[in-house]
């Protein structure tokens, strides 16, 4: 059936796919709450500090946890929009064979997992200065320095705050809620083809398509 379809048409199938996924997870993570109201994405405390996120709390300090982790998921609704051309650009690299291999397998979330794994790295690097960006016009830094000034005098947890790479983990964070959310509407695209009204992706992605 890969052979009926084309390779061509497979390909540019898979990326139309990929496309249309990334525009509709930009569109729910990029805007205010995408991320924060969102259990599945919300980043919250680093998991090293998680435990002692209750410690904290008790002495009195709850609204600073709060309003750090509100900063990072401001950050990460504000770049979001930024990943598109990053994402974008990705994807045109893919070759036959990675389409054939994602368009073959039972996987619904293959097209994304394979942006996941074969690009992160890059798409950190590109990616990580727009969410830095982002970070500075929410007072992300500036927030976490309060919090760890006010917990100075709680045993153990002044410490671990100041070992946390708060770039480094709101990126990947944010990174994660964008795959996962992508990851979503690659399935959804896949499961309901003709509901994209787009007849690439219904030849491409319909039952009959998988039909050997």
């Amino acid at each position: 059936m890969f052979e009926n379809l084309g390779a061509d048409k497979v390909i540019a199938g898979i990326k139309e796919a990929l496309a249309v996924a990334i525009s509709e997870a930009i569109e729910i993570t990029g805007k205010t709450d995408g991320f924060l109201a969102n259990e599945l994405i919300k980043i919250g405390m680093p998991a090293q500090v998680r435990p002692f996120t209750d410690s904290m709390r008790a002495a009195g300090f709850g609204g600073l946890v709060d309003e750090f982790e509100l900063s990072m998921n401001r950050a990460a609704e504000e770049s979001a929009p930024l990943a598109r051309d990053v994402f974008v650009t990705t994807i045109r690299n893919m070759t036959v064979e990675d389409a054939e291999k994602i368009w073959r397998g039972t996987d619904k979330q293959a097209a994304t997992s394979y942006l996941n794994r074969n690009c992160s790295e890059q798409l950190t690097t590109s990616f990580a200065p727009k969410v830095t960006e982002a970070m500075s016009r929410n007072q992300v830094t500036k927030v976490f320095c309060d919090l760890v000034d006010k917990v100075e005098g709680i045993p153990l947890v002044a410490g671990i705050l100041k070992g946390v790479d708060l770039e480094s983990y709101t990126v990947q964070q944010a990174l994660e809620g964008l795959f996962k959310v992508m990851g979503e509407q690659e399935a959804r695209i896949r499961e309901d083809p003709a509901g994209t009204s787009s007849q690439l992706l219904h030849s491409v992605f319909s039952r009959q398509a998988f039909k050997e």
